[in-house]
C-alpha cells in the first residue's frame, strides 16, 4: 500500500548537504485502551490496540478470535510477545476511532465472522436403565356361548427377561367345537438387542424381511438384523441443513410447514442448522433471523424427505438362516427345508439408496437389486430387478414405482411384472407369482377436508384379474365432529360396490358414530356409542345397534384394574343371543415377589415407594396405578428404549415423609422390566427424657445419634431429647462429658406425628 509522506524544504536541504545521511529511528506505536463497538453493538469490554504514527491501528490476535472475526492472511506483527494485525488487513471491514470517547467502532460483513454449526436433532440415543431379572406370564382367556354352541380358549405367553436378552414363548389353548389340537405352540424366540449398534440377534422363530422384491418369510433359526426401534429417536433419512448469515448475535426461529419447530440463539457470522426436524414428503423450511437491533430477515428452503431413502453411509440389513415355518397356527413344530436370506440396504448418498438381496433353498435360488432415488423436483423413484432359478424353472421380476407427497397433494404408483417361471422364497409349492400387480393412489387436501382416489390390479396366472377402485372424502366439522364418505368398487369373480357414509363425534371422552352402508343387495345402518377405559383403573363401555338385513344389538363393558382386565359382551339378533366373557392380564415375578398386572406387551417398571401404600403413580401424566400394602406398583405399557416420565402423587404421602424426588425416568428395554426406587422415608420424630443408669437425667451438652443415620441431636435441660428420623425400632448412642451409653427405642406405628415417649435409661455399651 502506497502512502504519501510530506517533507519540509529545510529538511530537504539538510538531506542534500549532509553526508553521509543518517536515518532517524522509527517512532514506536502508541498503546490505546479503547471501548469497542462491533456492528453498532457495544461489546462491553476494553481492548488494547496499537496506533502507528501514520494513524493505522493494530488489534491483538486474541481479541479478533474472541470477537469471532476471521484472522487476516497478512503476517502478524509481534509486540511484547503478542501478535497484532492491522485492522486495514481485514477484508470486508471498516473502522472509525472516536478520540473524544476513546471508542473504536468496527463494522464487519457477516462473512468475516467464524461460522457456527448447530445440530437440531435433540433425540439423543437412550440406553436402557438397569434391566431387572424376572419372568412373566400373559394370559387372554375367553368363553363364548352362541345358541347351543359353546367355545373357549386361551392365548398364553411366557416370558423371561434379564440383561442378556428376552425369551418369549406363545401358546394357544382351544376347546369346544374348534378343530385342531387343543394345545398349540405358536412362537418361541430369544432376542438380544444391542441399542448402541441399532441391531438385534434373534434365535428361534422370526419373520424375515422381504426387501424391495422378496416375501417376508416366517422361519425358525437365527436372524441378525438392524433394529432402529432400539433407538426410537434415530432418523434414518437425511434431514436438511439450513444456512444463513447474521451480522449481529441473533435469534433464529425455524418453521417447518408454518409450524414452529425450534428456536436458537446464534452469534454473528455464517451459520448452519443441521438435522432440522422435518416431516416426510415435500415441505418448506423457513428461518426468521432477528438480530439485537430488531431487524429481521427470512430464509426459505424447500426440502423433500422420504422413509424409502437412507442417509448417506447408513446400512440397513437382515440376514436369516433357518428352516421355513409351515402350517403356522395349525401345527406346533412343522418346519420345511433349510433356507438362507440376505438383504442389505445402503445409502450411497442422501439422494440414492441401493439394495441387494439373495435367497437360497435346496429347490430355489434368487437374487436381485433395488434402488430408491430422490428426484430434484421433489419425490422418489424406486425399482427392483430380480431373477430366480428352481423347481418352477426360472424367471424374472421387474418392479418400478414413484411417489410424491406435498403439504396438500400426494400421489404414487407401483408396478410389478413377473415372467412365468419366477419364484420367491416362502411361496407354497402350488403358488405362482402374480403376473402383474398395479397400485396407484392420490390424495388432495381441500379446505377442512381431504379427497382420495385409489386403484389396485392383481393378475394371477391361473385366474381372472381382480380390480379395485376406491374414492373417499372426509371433512372436519370442528366441534361438531367428522364426516366421511367412501366408495369401493371391485371387479372380478366376486365384484361388488359398497358405499359408506359415516359421522363421528367425540364428547367428554365418549365417542358416537353413525354409519350407513349401501352395497349390492341391500343396505345396513350402524349406531355406536362407546367410552374407552382409561389408562389406569377404570371402566369403559360400548353399545351398537345394526339395522338392515341383519338387525341386532350389541353391548359390552370393560373393567380395568391393576391386576388385569375383564370384558363382557352380549349380542341379540335374529332370535338368538350370544354372550362372550374374557379376561386378560399378567403375572410377573420381579423384585423378589410375585405380582398380578395387566398384560405386559411392552416395557414395564416396578415402582417402589418404601412402606407407603395407596400412593398414586403417574406415567406420562396419566394415573396408572396405586402402590400396594408393600409400597409397590407395576407400570405396564412403557415405551422401550425411551424416557418415560414417572411420578408419584405428593398429596398421597404422609406429612412427615421426606421426599428426595417426586419424578424419575423409566428406561425399559424391549419386553423387559426395570425398577424405580423413589427416595421416600418418613421423618418420624419423638420427645423423651433420658437418664443415666442411676436414674439421674443426662446433662445438657450431651448429644444422641441414631444407628445408620448421620447427624446428632443435642440434649436439653433435665435430660430432655428430641429425635427425628425414627424407625419402628431404633438404637440410640449418647456421648458427652463423662457420658458414653446406648439404649433401644421402639416407636409404635400409631403413635402420632411427635409423641412423648416417656423416660428411657441409658446404659453403658456391652463390649
Amino acid at each position: 500500500m502506497l502512502r504519501a509522506r510530506i517533507v519540509t524544504p529545510l529538511a530537504g536541504c539538510m538531506a542534500l548537504c549532509l553526508a553521509p545521511c543518517v536515518a532517524a529511528p522509527a517512532a514506536a506505536p502508541v498503546e490505546l485502551l479503547l471501548a469497542v463497538r462491533l456492528n453498532q453493538v457495544d461489546t462491553g469490554e476494553t481492548a488494547l490496540l496499537l496506533q502507528e504514527p501514520d494513524g493505522r491501528l493494530l488489534v491483538r490476535d486474541a481479541d479478533l478470535r474472541r470477537w469471532r472475526l476471521l484472522v487476516p492472511d497478512a503476517p502478524a506483527q509481534q509486540q511484547d510477545g503478542q501478535a497484532f494485525h492491522h485492522l486495514d488487513d481485514i477484508a470486508g471491514a471498516s473502522w472509525q476511532l472516536d478520540a473524544a470517547s476513546q471508542t473504536l467502532s468496527l463494522q464487519a460483513d457477516a462473512a468475516r465472522f467464524e461460522s457456527t454449526t448447530l445440530n437440531l436433532d435433540r433425540r439423543d440415543s437412550v440406553l436402557p436403565g438397569p434391566i431387572a431379572t424376572g419372568m412373566f406370564l400373559n394370559y387372554d382367556l375367553s368363553a363364548t356361548r352362541a345358541g347351543q354352541q359353546k367355545q373357549g380358549g386361551a392365548l398364553l405367553e411366557l416370558g423371561s427377561f434379564q440383561p442378556a436378552g428376552v425369551g418369549l414363548g406363545s401358546f394357544a389353548v382351544r376347546s369346544g367345537d374348534l378343530a385342531g389340537p387343543r394345545l398349540l405352540r405358536l412362537e418361541t424366540t430369544w432376542t438380544h438387542d444391542l441399542p448402541a449398534r441399532r441391531a438385534s440377534l434373534r434365535l428361534g422363530d422370526m419373520v424375515g424381511r422381504g426387501g424391495a422384491w422378496g416375501l417376508p418369510v416366517r422361519m425358525g433359526g437365527v436372524q441378525w438384523a438392524t433394529n432402529f426401534d432400539t433407538q426410537p429417536g434415530f432418523v434414518t433419512f437425511a434431514m436438511p441443513t439450513l444456512s444463513g448469515q447474521a451480522a449481529l448475535p441473533s435469534t433464529v426461529d425455524l418453521y417447518v410447514n408454518d409450524a414452529l419447530q425450534a428456536r436458537q440463539d446464534i452469534p454473528a457470522g455464517p451459520f448452519s442448522l443441521q438435522q432440522a426436524p422435518v416431516l416426510t414428503g415435500q415441505g418448506e423450511a423457513r428461518m426468521v433471523v432477528r438480530d439485537l437491533l430488531g431487524r429481521e430477515q427470512t430464509i426459505v428452503t424447500p426440502y423433500y424427505a422420504s422413509t424409502r431413502l437412507l442417509r448417506a453411509g447408513l446400512h440397513d440389513f437382515s440376514y436369516e438362516l433357518g428352516r421355513v415355518r409351515q402350517d403356522f397356527t395349525l401345527a406346533s413344530n412343522h418346519y420345511g427345508a433349510a433356507a438362507l436370506a440376505l438383504t442389505h440396504r445402503l445409502g450411497l448418498s442422501d439422494e440414492l439408496t441401493v439394495e441387494a438381496r439373495g435367497e437360497w433353498q435346496a429347490a430355489h435360488r434368487g437374487a436381485g437389486l433395488g434402488a430408491a432415488w430422490a428426484w430434484p423436483g421433489g419425490g422418489t423413484v424406486h425399482g427392483a430387478l430380480a431373477a430366480s432359478r428352481g423347481e418352477p424353472g426360472g424367471g424374472y421380476l421387474l418392479a418400478i414405482g414413484a411417489e410424491r407427497q406435498t403439504r396438500r397433494f400426494g400421489a404414487g404408483v407401483d408396478l410389478q411384472w413377473t415372467t412365468p417361471g419366477f419364484g420367491q422364497l416362502g411361496q407354497l409349492p402350488e403358488q405362482r407369482a402374480m403376473r402383474q400387480r398395479v397400485q396407484a393412489y392420490t390424495n388432495l387436501a381441500l379446505g377442512h377436508g381431504s379427497f382420495s382416489l385409489g386403484y389396485a390390479l392383481q393378475t394371477p396366472r391361473d385366474r381372472e384379474a381382480v380390480r379395485l377402485w376406491s374414492a373417499g372424502y372426509g371433512v372436519s366439522l370442528g366441534p361438531l365432529g367428522f364426516l366421511a364418505l367412501s366408495l369401493l368398487r371391485s371387479a372380478g369373480p366376486q365384484g361388488r360396490t359398497v358405499a359408506t357414509l359415516s359421522y363421528t363425534r367425540v364428547l367428554d371422552g365418549q365417542s358416537m358414530n353413525a354409519s350407513a352402508i349401501a352395497q349390492d343387495g341391500g343396505a345396513q345402518g350402524l349406531l355406536q356409542w362407546q367410552r374407552s377405559a382409561p389408562a389406569g383403573v377404570g371402566t369403559g363401555y360400548r353399545m351398537r345397534a345394526y339395522s338392515g338385513q341383519d338387525p341386532r344389538v350389541e353391548a359390552g363393558t370393560t373393567v380395568q384394574r391393576d391386576a388385569g382386565t375383564l370384558l363382557l359382551d352380549g349380542a341379540l339378533g335374529s332370535g338368538q343371543t350370544a354372550v362372550r366373557a374374557s379376561a386378560n392380564g399378567g403375572v410377573v415375578w420381579m423384585g423378589g415377589g410375585l405380582r398380578l398386572a395387566r398384560q405386559l406387551d411392552s416395557g414395564f417398571a416396578l415402582v417402589e415407594v418404601p412402606h407407603q401404600a395407596g400412593v398414586g403413580v403417574y406415567a406420562d401424566n396419566q394415573l396408572v396405578a396405586h402402590t400396594d400394602a408393600d409400597g409397590m406398583a407395576l407400570l405396564p405399557r412403557l415405551r422401550a428404549y425411551q424416557r418415560n416420565p414417572v411420578r408419584i402423587e405428593q398429596a398421597d404421602l404422609p406429612l412427615d415423609a421426606q421426599i428426595g424426588s417426586l419424578q424419575m425416568q423409566a428406561l425399559p428395554a424391549f419386553r423387559s422390566g426395570t425398577v424405580l426406587r423413589f427416595p421416600v422415608r418418613r421423618m418420624r420424630g419423638a420427645t423423651l427424657t433420658v437418664t443415666r443408669a442411676d436414674g439421674q437425667p443426662l446433662p445438657a451438652g450431651a448429644s444422641a445419634g441414631l444407628d445408620g443415620l448421620p447427624g446428632v441431636f443435642p440434649f436439653g435441660d433435665e435430660g430432655r431429647l428430641y429425635l427425628e428420623g425414627l424407625e419402628d425400632r431404633n438404637r440410640v448412642h449418647v456421648q458427652g462429658p463423662g457420658v458414653d451409653c446406648v439404649f433401644d427405642l421402639s416407636l409404635p406405628a400409631d403413635s402420632g406425628p411427635v409423641p412423648e415417649l416417656g423416660v428411657y435409661r441409658c446404659l453403658a455399651p456391652v463390649p
